[in-house]
């Protein structure tokens, strides 16, 4: 919700505190239950972000998963609101339109390698061999294509029989789902008042489309079942914003006390717990394999959120949104690109992960081999490339990616220039600074975006 659409001022209500803590012994007295005192007798909501971490793991993890909702269906302690389940079906389409992308990329990213002949080589053996080779590659590149592309066939004629929606249409029956419904009237006002005194949970989503009703209905459905049930409540989700979380040094520390103590009031003393989707797998049981993959994938989702809510907030400037942009889409990518264990947006993670603030990085990623490279990604429209100073801006970012690389800090250190059109790149091209990249692990990448706002690499520099 813009400033516009707040109430007034004179509407605020500079006795709130009163109404957020009407009972004020407890909060010397109260002391919320461990997850480990309440996880067998506790319910367990769970959160739309959860339900879609399924979609980018692997089968084993989709097995334990199914085993530990089977638990808790069978127990019958989970719980999913009505408003995640509208969520859920808003998002999904989301997911396997990128499990799509990114395969049709590899299957026509794989070129065959016979793309020259040279007749005076003919009588070598050792270029017969590698005529034979190419051929035999080329082959097996094609059959590669095809089968992607019936792979490709498979995922476009799913429409609810994926096995992510298998799996829920089998356990999520109608006790599962939640429909607490509540008057409009009263959530609305409700959404008012928390937006207008920065309470949780909602305030700090009050710039999307649906003014961030969707956490507070949420909030209300786990009010109401501590209200009917009387029990304490596991509420499973990656979201780590402020209204949700007190933070420190960019991390999520506990859930906020306004929220514990509202439902300790609406539960008779009851306990409420946030966690990730991982640590739920791992509290009831799943095994260290399953819980890191899908503790990966919670990483990935959380980098992208960060990066879109910054863009939210840049909205003013045009230039900064657009940088922004840039570094979103080549984070997607480097996730189709290069193998990626962890990867880390603009955070103070980040900074961390690098060992050194004056490391000029955007994204930093960690591959399978351990090796850390920081990306700096710069964005380029054609005042900036006829800029005077670009060529000493582009050695200054080299220059120190070099010293980074030289000292430990990383493994190698990449500049990506992402130009407002393919004529941009080429004029960008003619200031890079190349001595570094020939002394140290420092590269470049020059690119645009296209119509769809996805990168498209043009040619790059490596040492």
């Amino acid at each position: 919700m813009s400033s516009e659409k707040k109430k007034p001022d004179s509407e605020f209500d500079i006795f709130i505190a009163n109404s957020v803590y009407p009972d004020v012994a407890p909060i010397f007295t109260y002391s919320p239950k461990s997850l480990d005192t309440i996880k067998d007798d506790c319910f367990i909501v769970i959160d739309t972000n959860a339900l879609l971490v399924p979609y980018s793991i692997g089968k084993e993890s989709l097995e334990q998963i199914q085993i530990t909702y089977e638990k808790l269906v069978g127990e019958k302690r989970l719980l999913i609101p009505a408003q995640v389940v509208r969520e859920f079906a808003r998002n999904r389409a989301n997911k396997l339109t990128e499990l799509f992308q990114q395969l049709n990329r590899k299957r026509n990213n794989s070129q065959g390698l016979q793309k020259g002949k040279y007749p005076l080589l003919e009588s070598l053996p050792e270029y017969q061999e590698s005529v034979r080779l190419e051929g035999e590659i080329d082959k097996l590149l094609h059959q590669y294509r095809e089968s992607l592309g019936k792979v490709l066939d498979h995922v476009r004629n799913w429409a609810w029989n994926d096995p992510v929606s298998i799996l829920y249409s089998k356990l999520f029956t109608q006790d599962v789902v939640f429909d607490y419904n509540l008057e409009k009237p009263f959530i609305q006002d409700d959404l008012n008042r928390r937006q207008l005194h920065n309470l949780p949970p909602g305030y700090k989503d009050a710039g999307k489309q649906d003014e961030g009703i969707g956490d507070l209905l949420i909030w209300h459905t786990i009010l109401e079942i501590g209200r009917t049930h009387k029990k304490s409540v596991i509420f499973v989700s990656g979201d780590e914003k402020a209204d949700w979380w007190h933070r420190s040094e960019s991390q999520a520390l506990y859930p906020r006390y306004e929220l514990v103590d509202e439902f300790r009031r609406n539960s008779e003393g009851q306990s409420f717990h946030i966690i990730a989707f991982s640590r739920l797998l791992n509290l009831y049981g799943a095994s260290d394999k399953v819980v890191q993959e899908v503790r990966k994938e919670e990483v990935f989702t959380r980098g992208d959120e960060i990066r879109s809510a910054q863009a939210i907030r840049s909205s003013f400037d045009e230039l900064i949104r657009k940088e922004v942009v840039a570094v979103l889409a080549i984070q997607s990518w480097l996730k189709t690109t290069y193998a990626i264990n962890e990867i880390y947006v603009g955070t103070d993670q980040l900074r961390f992960l690098l060992k050194d603030s004056r490391v000029p990085a955007d994204i930093a990623f960690v591959d399978d081999s351990q090796n850390i490279t920081a990306v700096e990604v710069m964005f380029m429209d054609i005042d900036r490339v006829q800029s005077p100073t670009l060529r000493m801006r582009l050695r200054d970012r080299s220059l120190s990616g070099y010293y980074a690389v030289s000292e430990g800090k990383i493994s190698t250190y990449m500049i990506v220039v992402v130009g407002d059109s393919e004529e941009t790149v080429i004029e960008a091209a003619t200031k890079l600074d190349r001595s570094s990249s020939r002394i140290a692990k420092v590269s470049y990448i020059l690119g645009y975006l296209d119509q769809d706002g996805e990168f498209q690499k043009v040619f790059s520099e490596t040492d």
